[in-house]
């Protein structure tokens, strides 16, 4: 693919970028810092990481689909810095927006016409419908002719419960993802041509009138893997502290071996 389009965009690539803003420089790690597992992300970026590593778990399965498949990651969309998380076109012309939802260990619940995240109602359905609405709008206006597209809800890291099919919105597991998306191949866009959607789903332009280019690839991608893999490390140091502390109770021995396991971490 030509770097003209938007073949080369990394996923989660705008969340990349916003959250190395927020990090900042690097420099010196203090050994306290390492010791009791400091995590570098500050909390107000902390739901960019959450969504970033969701957005690149999703990436991953789609690599997973047959040959025929358009894969677009990180679309920017209009003149505000917004973007889709995953556009998908399915061999036969299909289009689905991809709106990527990373809730670890979290308990989702899905109705009709709503949909809560431990307990607390979340505007996605309509944010997801919007989308999908939009980029039907900017693809049938890029091609000239008629391009439906399918809003889709990508969960990560939680559990479902579903008490009701949303009426333009499919909510589906990163489990569940590919044989759902599978099964989509046989619909067609409307009145465009497969390849046409493609070209046009392609083109920056056709996301944003003022984006003659795409935004280049990130650079930070090896920055992200060196950091993702300093935080699951310092994950691992602050549980290895707070069974320390448990232990503590029961007994300084097995504290005592809990803080030599905290240390090896150190060098690990």
């Amino acid at each position: 693919m030509s770097n003209s389009t938007l073949a080369n965009r990394v996923p989660g690539e705008s969340l990349m970028t916003a959250l190395h803003d927020a990090v900042g420089p690097e420099g010196p790690t203090s050994f306290a810092s390492r010791l009791f597992g400091h995590s570098r992300i500050p909390p107000a970026a902390r739901s960019w990481y959450v969504g970033l590593l969701g957005e690149q778990a999703v990436a991953e399965r789609l690599r997973r689909l047959p040959e025929g498949w358009l894969v677009l990651h990180s679309v920017p969309v209009g003149d505000r810095g917004s973007d889709i998380d995953h556009v998908l076109v399915s061999p036969s012309g299909c289009v689905l927006t991809l709106n990527t939802k990373h809730s670890p260990g979290g308990k989702v619940w899905v109705s009709s016409k709503a949909f809560l995240v431990n307990g607390q109602r979340q505007p996605y359905l309509r944010n997801s419908s919007h989308e999908a609405a939009r980029a039907a709008k900017l693809l049938s206006a890029a091609t000239g002719g008629t391009v439906d597209a399918l809003a889709v809800i990508v969960v990560v890291g939680a559990t479902v419960t579903n008490k009701g099919e949303p009426k333009d919105v499919a909510v589906v597991t990163i489990d569940q993802l590919l044989r759902f998306l599978t099964r989509t191949v046989s619909a067609s866009s409307g009145s465009v041509s497969p390849g046409a959607v493609r070209q046009a789903a392609l083109q920056p332009g056709t996301w944003a009138r003022s984006q003659t280019s795409p935004t280049p690839s990130t650079n930070y991608i090896q920055w992200f893997k060196n950091l993702r893999e300093r935080e699951r490390r310092a994950a691992r140091r602050r549980k290895a502290w707070v069974l320390g502390s448990l232990a503590v109770i029961v007994g300084l021995p097995a504290a005592v071996g809990v803080v030599t396991v905290v240390g090896a971490t150190l060098h690990g």
